[in-house]
């Protein structure tokens, strides 16, 4: 998929990256060359590319709940993508703020 069109006075590449992932952070250069009077003439550019994912709150049950007074009752709250590792914090009106924090390396 990468390629390059030539026009007069004109050269578009494009490098395509299929599956961006982490290991594509970094800095790409784009090198332009030619001779002019029989001199190479270089000019370079550079861009940084992050990578990012951004992770996403779900509740397990997305229903609000009408639950009898002494029952019990739990509350799912899960957390997806991003890069590890996790944090997840539940906002409840009784017991404040719960946060939980995953430590594992992987995502």
């Amino acid at each position: 998929d990468n390629f390059c069109t030539k026009r007069s006075f004109k050269l578009d590449c494009l490098y395509k990256i299929s599956i961006i992932s982490y290991i594509d952070n970094g800095s790409y250069e784009c090198l332009a060359k030619n001779s002019v009077y029989g001199t190479e003439k270089v000019n370079k550019k550079s861009q940084a590319i992050k990578v990012s994912s951004p992770a996403s709150a779900s509740f397990a049950d997305l229903e609000e709940k009408e639950i009898s007074y002494g029952n019990i009752y739990q509350i799912a709250c899960k957390v997806e993508g991003g890069k590890a590792p996790h944090k997840v914090t539940l906002v409840t009106p009784t017991s404040g703020t719960l946060t939980w924090q995953s430590y594992s390396s992987t995502n």
